[in-house]
């Protein structure tokens, strides 16, 4: 069995701490690595719930080389036809990592710019202006926070009945621009993404 490093993509840590300045304008504070352990989470969560179970495709890149330092193949992942592995930079999942040459650097740093400028995946990190963080059920800034986290029955066929509902206690208009939510998921999984 052999290990496969993702060509050309890196996504945010989920076993270790994330170094903000990889991730271009995502600010380099407890914020920012917050958002990025989050990012990572559901980075696992993304490749989980399409590669599991499924039969995928190796592409090696002439450009490349075979394996990484650590002894993993480099290859680009294709399942259904799809590059997994530009789509998960088209979709702000990680960024563009260009330690190594590639012959498809171009096409993932286009796909790069779309989703930072989308501000999608990670690059929501770009946008924290308060490192405000709230649990269920507590207030901040004259903001109460309630979540509603179990949804009646399957919650992957109820997926509205999940909700954050974020209320004005105080007196006068509070800006909240800026302010992101966001989940902390872990799962069990065999599958790691590296």
């Amino acid at each position: 069995m052999d290990t496969v490093r993702l060509v050309g993509v890196d996504t945010p840590e989920t076993y270790s701490e994330n170094t903000p300045d990889e991730y271009e304008g995502v600010p380099n504070t407890e914020a920012g690595r917050s958002c990025l352990a989050t990012e990572g989470d559901d980075a696992t969560n993304y490749a989980t719930s399409r590669l599991s179970g499924e039969t995928v495709r190796l592409e090696f890149d002439a450009e490349s080389d075979r394996r990484d330092y650590y002894g993993r193949l480099l290859a680009y992942v294709y399942y259904y036809d799809t590059n997994f592995n530009l789509q998960l930079v088209t979709d702000g999942i990680g960024r563009v990592y260009t330690a190594g040459e590639f012959t498809m650097e171009s096409q993932f740093l286009a796909a790069e710019d779309d989703a930072q400028a989308a501000d999608i995946g990670v690059w929501r990190c770009q946008q924290l202006s308060s490192p405000t963080t709230t649990e269920s059920g507590s207030s901040t800034a004259g903001v109460s926070v309630s979540v509603h986290e179990d949804a009646a029955g399957n919650e992957y066929e109820n997926l509205n009945d999940e909700y954050v509902t974020l209320t004005n206690t105080s007196n006068t208009a509070i800006d909240i621009s800026g302010w992101t939510i966001g989940t902390k998921r872990i799962l069990s999984t065999r599958s790691q993404m590296v």
